[in-house]
């Protein structure tokens, strides 16, 4: 740490400098600029490397297109954002040990159980934090429900139905087109996006999962079901095709009108691979690039739909349906306890108690509820804070401990929907 005005300045590197990665840039030097800094950063993509880079005033000698470089460097912070691909995650976290890094790292941690197991015991043996971006555990709403639970006014809990609601044009972006259609070189769908609610439901329900199974599959974005004349790209499709599908690129990514908009539209970023970029760029990737293809002709395989039932013991348990045949792009919660009902509307930050015998009452979980915005906001100020020694409550941060624990129920429903929904027994 150096001295900056008094202050003990935090100083931050980055590998990985995609959405997530340049997400928590942000609000590192928006919201805790007097208390910490991005210092080094790593991407093979050279012109983000320089383009974040200026933006960050980061010394060019502190900016790597090689990892192997990059970590051979040595210690060059404080601290690590790591926010690469998943399959990276592991080999970039023993590196960052190795180097000395506390490390904030994005989920998830590995599908092996063993490699999230040996960074807990690495980062350990040096002293080190390592805590893994839940950003659900850092929104208003979720920590509400959390708290609501844990009251104790309203008993135990019976049971929880849980939906993640992916979206269809989320899921066609993420889940067919993107950088995790293929689960077997990234991560299975379930992994990849319900992490975080088997972390939520551990965190609502503690310890004590006995059983897992699960079903599910890949059922509707294959070449059997492409509209009769469409193409393999979205703008080459003709006109007819275009106006009754609802997952054509061009409009998804470009054209949509206002009532039709959705956060696609802003991910110019991302589909283009450039921190600035105008029009025509967006167009040249959807010619070019994975985010322009019909979702009926690519080279995906990550289930569309699944559900996972998990038995908690005591008569209580928990069933998590995640689909992508939604036109909701939000969670929906239904906890059932012994003396009310709780439904969990996400999309509105409220929730609707039922008690039994004592009528209605909706509670509000504050004015931002957006799980991301609010969820990295949240958890670059308490790792941050974490960093300069200040108190933290127990829940302000995910550890990877914690993590462990529901990665592996991630990992026993996938290797139970696998095996056509045996039960597996913890």
């Amino acid at each position: 740490m150096e001295k900056l005005g008094g202050w003990e300045m935090i100083n931050i590197a980055v590998i990985g400098l995609g959405n997530r990665g340049s997400g928590y840039m942000r609000w590192t030097r928006l919201l805790n600029s007097r208390k910490a800094k991005i210092t080094a950063l790593c991407d093979s993509d050279e012109y983000r490397l320089n383009s974040y880079g200026n933006k960050y005033k980061v010394e060019k000698n502190n900016r790597f297109q090689n990892e192997k470089d990059f970590f051979n460097a040595g210690k060059l912070a404080d601290a690590i954002y790591i926010c690469t691909m998943d399959n990276d995650h592991y080999r970039h976290a023993m590196a960052a040990i190795k180097c000395g890094y506390h490390i904030m790292l994005e989920k998830p941690v590995s599908t092996d159980i063993a490699e999230c197991e040996e960074i807990r015991d690495k980062a350990k043996e040096r002293g080190l934090h390592v805590v893994v971006c839940h950003v659900m555990r850092y929104s208003p709403f979720f920590k509400k429900m959390n708290q609501l639970v844990k009251s104790g006014k309203y008993g135990k809990v019976i049971s929880i139905e849980h939906t993640e609601n992916i979206g269809y044009f989320h899921f066609a972006h993420s889940y067919v087109r993107g950088n995790w259609r293929d689960s077997e070189k990234t991560t299975p769908m379930l992994m990849a996006k319900c992490c975080h609610d088997f972390d939520l439901i551990h965190w609502l329900m503690g310890d004590g999962c006995k059983s897992i199974s699960s079903y599910g599959n890949l059922s509707y974005f294959k070449k059997e079901n492409a509209p009769k004349d469409s193409a393999d790209i979205c703008l080459d499709c003709p006109e007819h095709v275009k106006k009754n599908c609802p997952y054509d690129a061009e409009e998804l990514y470009i054209t949509a009108p206002i009532w039709r908009f959705t956060f696609l539209k802003c991910l110019g970023s991302v589909i283009t691979g450039k921190p600035k970029y105008n029009r025509k760029d967006k167009y040249d990737s959807l010619r070019h690039g994975p985010f322009g293809r019909c979702v009926y002709k690519c080279d995906n395989n990550a289930c569309d739909h699944q559900v996972v039932t998990m038995d908690y013991g005591n008569d209580r348990y928990v069933n998590l349906n995640v689909t992508a045949f939604s036109r909701l792009n939000y969670r929906r919660t239904s906890i059932h306890m012994e003396k009310a009902d709780i439904l969990c509307d996400e999309s509105k930050g409220r929730f609707i108690v039922n008690r039994f015998g004592k009528g209605r009452k909706i509670i509000h979980a504050g004015v931002i509820h957006f799980v991301h915005i609010s969820g990295d906001i949240a958890i670059v100020r308490n790792f941050i804070k974490l960093l300069s020694n200040e108190n933290i409550k127990k829940d302000d941060l995910t550890f990877i401990d914690t993590t462990i624990v529901s990665h592996r129920n991630v990992m026993l429903a996938e290797q139970s929907r696998k095996e056509d929904g045996k039960q597996i027994y913890l």
